[in-house]
């Protein structure tokens, strides 16, 4: 019993008086008996649309204040189906639906509100934030699918140049060396280097030297290079056994030359007499940037 009254009381109650009560009892804390009010009300035949869309749409709020989302979701929808520019039920939806995870539905209701009444401080908040969040798991996942997707291109010839272009600034800006590393990409950089024309195999080691290349920090230890770039040089090392001769005879230019003499600074011993000879080649060719 409530000091809204039960028994005989209740029944003789319209729908505005039963939104009261709910709402007097919201104001309370008593979302459960606010709600009770509020379902009184819907419970009443022939209600006018505006009125039941708004006992719709303060039932929707207990439901959010009791964690019930898909309730809550429901009568923010029934509420809308009868007033669809109503912006607290608008808010509500979009709170229901966040809390669902479907949370670019739920930033289309509150950019609605936002874009209709730029005063409404919450909906712009929660536009804002939903946004920049939305924006910025689009953007991990990118990052994520990035590598896979660059790697994917070198084995077409007509994108392979730009995908190694595309593949250094991942690993110089992005930092996706590792990621690369775990999806064979020395193996498949080296084997385009042996097959492609002379710009594209100067790109592909480009890239190798990238992957290699690394001023130690003082996280990584005195003197220790980051795990990315130590394990980059044994898969190098590994997969450059029996192929150097073929390589020194395709690395014509100069700029070859360079970047594969480069690399074997990085993964072959100083006794290897063909990594030796290819590197006192490249100290007689002109000079060019190896970064």
């Amino acid at each position: 019993r409530n000091s809204f009254g039960h028994g005989s009381a209740m029944g003789s109650m319209s729908p505005l008086e039963r939104k009261e009560a709910g709402n007097q009892l919201f104001k309370e804390g008593k979302w459960e008996e606010a709600l009770e009010q509020y379902t009184y009300g819907l419970e009443i035949e022939n209600i006018p649309p505006d009125q039941k869309g708004l006992l719709l749409s303060n039932r929707a709020q207990c439901f959010l204040k009791l964690s019930d989302w898909q309730r809550s979701l429901e009568d923010a929808n029934a509420c809308l189906a009868l007033l669809p520019e109503h912006a607290k039920s608008l808010v509500r939806r979009g709170t229901a639906l966040e809390q669902l995870g479907r949370r670019d539905e739920a930033l289309r209701d509150f950019a609605q509100v936002a874009r209709s009444d730029p005063g409404n401080v919450l909906a712009v908040q929660h536009a804002r934030r939903l946004r920049e969040e939305i924006s910025m798991q689009k953007s991990q996942r990118d990052d994520q699918s990035l590598p896979s997707r660059l790697l994917q291109r070198l084995d077409r010839e007509d994108e392979a140049l730009d995908a190694c272009h595309e593949i250094r600034r991942a690993i110089l800006e992005r930092h996706q060396g590792l990621a690369l590393l775990k999806l064979d990409a020395v193996p498949k950089l080296l084997a385009l280097a042996l097959k492609a024309s002379q710009e594209t195999r100067q790109a592909a080691l480009q890239c190798l030297c990238s992957m290699t290349s690394a001023i130690p920090s003082e996280e990584d230890g005195p003197g220790k290079l980051p795990p990315a770039v130590e394990k980059a040089r044994q898969q190098l090392r590994q997969q450059m056994a029996g192929k150097l001769l073929e390589l020194r005879r395709l690395c014509q230019d100069a700029g070859s030359m360079i970047q594969l003499a480069h690399l074997l600074g990085h993964c072959h011993e100083l006794e290897d007499e063909d990594a030796l000879e290819v590197l006192r080649i490249a100290l007689d060719s002109p000079e060019e940037s190896v970064q």
